[in-house]
Order: structure tokens, then sequence, then C-alpha cells
């Protein structure tokens, strides 16, 4: 199964180059889109500049528009791939080591999305201090009980989903524009029953650059799973057996 890597920046010129070079040491096969919410450190320009010369990689500009709209971007491209199968969103800082695409794409074989999470056995969080880790494994908690969603880490930015699941699965729906588009998609995931399954990674923080993480951010995390739960209440969602 040929995959499509979606990778969402926003001043990355340290790390993003590194990070396509090793994607495709690891996963040769795959095709990478950048999708850029002009940078002005120039992160898209240097991805074009790769590009002339690699045809495994392109880059799209947006404006300013947050993590979940690029993704629906790369979502959009990816579907007028045929060659492409799976779809995989990661982040741009090497917080998400690309070591682990591939046993992302194999546990696709039984799953139709999968996480990569630092919360189940063999999973790991290294490179942040101990406030973090706690705050971390609180908010998936949180988010899990409000809503019902049974991954342990429903966060995460590491993942994977089979193509035609996007073919069942509007992500325009969601509304969610920064990190919080991550709960979103899951949610919509599970209220379609789709299979989620999960798969151990080690998360670091980042090698370079400057963390994205707000007071807004979040603010706005923390609203989400209750008004994902009122919206799906309201709508009449069906959520799978937790």
């Amino acid at each position: 199964m040929k995959p499509g890597v979606v990778i969402p920046t926003y001043n990355e010129q340290e790390n993003i180059i590194p990070l396509v070079q090793k994607i495709l040491r690891i996963v040769p096969d795959c095709r990478i889109l950048v999708v850029d919410d002009s940078s002005p450190d120039g992160t898209a320009a240097l991805v074009n500049e790769l590009a002339r010369t690699e045809d495994r990689v392109s880059c799209i500009l947006q404006q300013r528009r947050g993590r979940g709209p690029a993704e629906v971007e790369g979502i959009r491209f990816f579907m007028n791939q045929p060659d492409v199968g799976a779809v995989l969103f990661m982040d741009a800082d090497f917080s998400h080591d690309p070591v682990f695409i591939p046993d992302l794409l194999q546990a696709l074989e039984t799953s139709d999305l999968v996480l990569g999470s630092r919360f189940v056995a063999k999973g790991r969080d290294l490179r942040r201090n101990l406030v973090r880790r706690i705050l971390s494994r609180m908010a998936a908690f949180y988010i899990r009980k409000v809503c019902g969603i049974t991954a342990h880490d429903p966060a995460s930015g590491y993942r994977c989903l089979r193509k035609e699941v996007f073919e069942r699965l509007d992500p325009g729906r969601a509304r969610s524009v920064g990190p919080p588009f991550l709960v979103e998609l899951l949610f919509l995931c599970q209220s379609l029953r789709l299979r989620v399954g999960e798969v151990p990674i080690v998360f670091q923080d980042r090698r370079e650059g400057d963390s994205k993480l707000n007071l807004a951010i979040l603010l706005a995390s923390l609203a989400l799973p209750w008004r994902l739960k009122w919206r799906a209440e309201d709508e009449g969602w069906l959520m799978a057996d937790t």
C-alpha cells in the first residue's frame, strides 16, 4: 500500500528538509506533501527547491489557516492520486520519528485508522519535563471520558488512514482549526464505527524551533470534548461501544 504523507508546517526551516529526506530513505515508495501556513522563515521555499529535483515531494501554500485545514488539503490532494492507498499525518519537528511509519502502515491491515501512541505498552514520551508528561496523560484521560473515545492517545498527530475511509468520512465536517482537529477527526471516525488501532511510538520533544502551543490552543482543547459530545447528541451521531 503506497502511502501519502502529509506534513503541516509553520516556521520549520530547521527541520523540514532533514525530515523529508529521512522519510524518503525509510519509505522510498511514498509521496510527501508539505502544507505550509505561509511561514515567514521560508519553509515553503526550501521544500519547493527540493521538489524541483525530487518528484516524490510536493508543497501547497495556504494562508495561516491552521492544522485542520492543512490536513484536509492533504486529504484532497491524495484523493486525486490513484496509486496512493493510505494517507499518513505527522509533525514536522521530529517529535514523530519516521522509523515508526512502517509499523503504522502494517497496522492498517486490520484497522481503518491507526494512531501512533505514547500511552500503550512499549510507547514512550521522552525529552519532556515531568509536568508536561503528566498533563498529556491527564488530557488523554479527560478526552476519553468525556467523548467516549477508546484510543489511549486520542490527541496523537501521528496517524494514518486507509484512503477508502475518506469516501465514508467527510473531513470538512470537522470544525476545529488547530491541534483540536486531531481529536475531532478521531471522534468522527469512531462515530462511523471505523476500526481504530494503535501502535507504540517514542514521542520526543522538538529538536529545533519553537513550539506552537499557546494558551488559546489549550483552552480550545479543553472545550472541544464537550463541544463534540453536545454536537453528537444534537445531530444524532452514533458512537461505538466503549
